[in-house]
């Protein structure tokens, strides 16, 4: 499992310690995809990592949470369109 899908609501539980280690954390991630290899689509500031990254959590978690295949399969569909655009339905 992803602890980006389930360590966040262990941590919306716990200390302010622990919450700021995890933004720390956090951010070293967001980074990576801001300074990572130009890619057609790729964030490229802060604010835009930030939703991808929302996104794909999102669309991941509740992807695993639902029991048909289609529709797990639909919602990471939709979640790259969000992200890439036109260039994800082409």
């Amino acid at each position: 499992a992803c602890t980006l899908q389930t360590l966040p609501i262990e941590l919306a539980r716990s200390g302010d310690a622990a919450k700021a280690a995890f933004e720390q954390a956090l951010a070293q991630v967001v980074a990576t995809l801001v300074e990572g290899p130009p890619c057609e689509g790729a964030p490229r500031d802060l604010p835009s990592a930030y939703a991808a990254l929302s996104t794909l959590i999102g669309a991941v978690t509740l992807a695993r949470a639902v029991a048909t295949p289609e529709v797990a399969a639909a919602m990471a569909q939709a979640a790259e369109c969000a992200l890439l655009g036109r260039a994800a339905r082409e």
